[in-house]
């Protein structure tokens, strides 16, 4: 990934706030992004207990998968009535 130089920013840019170096995240495809994301997270936690926290959140979305399945269950029981 390449930044762009920052060249004569406005006194009163947003950009003024971020140094010499700025980039325009909607430039940068999602991917890259999500990459750059989650290796900085990754370089701020516990890798075991980032370890623990995902496999908690895989339990939590399988459970709300069942619940969503089983409330859809429900209502078409209730619209063939």
């Amino acid at each position: 990934m390449t930044a762009t130089r920052v060249l004569g920013v406005a006194p009163l840019s947003p950009a003024r706030h971020f140094g010499a170096v700025s980039v325009e995240l909607d430039a940068v495809p999602a991917p890259t992004l999500r990459d750059l994301v989650d290796r900085a997270i990754r370089g701020h936690v516990d890798a075991r207990q980032l370890e623990v926290l995902q496999a908690v959140e895989r339990e939590e979305r399988g459970l709300l998968g069942r619940l969503v399945d089983g409330w859809r269950d429900v209502s078409d029981l209730e619209d063939e009535r």
